[in-house]
């Protein structure tokens, strides 16, 4: 009988264990870090996005704007993401 009591205590505190992890809030994927993506002219209006420092670029004609965008991953290449302002500009390596 005592075994009994044991064997069911522990099973009762594995099963509460478990339904305690269940329902245990998942963080969103908006929690993640932002980093900064600047679009860098590839063509006459086309553009990728990518981190650097915009003190080594020059604002140019180009597809996008010269501001920097910020989220957990770069957007696809010659694509304006939501929110962003387009000013058909792009950044361009110093000469």
């Amino acid at each position: 009988m005592k075994n009994l009591r044991l064997t069911l205590g522990i099973a009762a505190i594995a099963i509460g264990s478990f339904a305690a992890f269940s329902f245990t809030k998942v963080e969103k994927s908006e929690n993640k870090a932002l980093n900064t993506y600047y679009p860098v002219r590839t063509g006459a209006t086309t553009f990728h996005w990518q981190m650097l420092n915009p003190n080594d670029y020059v604002c140019d004609e180009g597809g996008a704007s010269c501001t920097g965008y910020q989220a957990a991953s770069a957007p696809a290449d010659n694509i304006i993401p939501s929110g962003y302002t387009k000013t058909n500009q792009a950044l361009v390596p110093k000469p």
